[in-house]
């Protein structure tokens, strides 16, 4: 499974190129998986982070750490009492 960074690049409808942030796009990122993977998305991003440690690709490594924050405050806010 592979979630490229989109160069921080985001396109409204009618509206010119805009920059993302990078934690809007990392953000992104952890809600595709939780959407494609469901429950397993937290299994599936640490199993991401094994394999592209285990290649030595530590910029890899990097950003899938980040994005297990963003997906880990994610589902702690979707099981808070409202």
């Amino acid at each position: 499974m592979f979630f490229p960074l989109h160069y921080g690049l985001c396109h409204a409808p009618g509206e010119e190129w805009q920059s993302k942030s990078r934690d809007q796009e990392l953000r992104g990122i952890a809600l595709a998986v939780l959407r494609q993977q469901g429950g397993r998305a937290p299994i599936v991003v640490t199993e991401r982070i094994g394999h592209l440690a285990s290649e030595g690709k530590g910029e890899g490594v990097v950003l899938w750490k980040e994005v297990a924050i963003r997906l880990d405050q994610i589902l702690q806010a979707r099981s808070s009492p409202k």
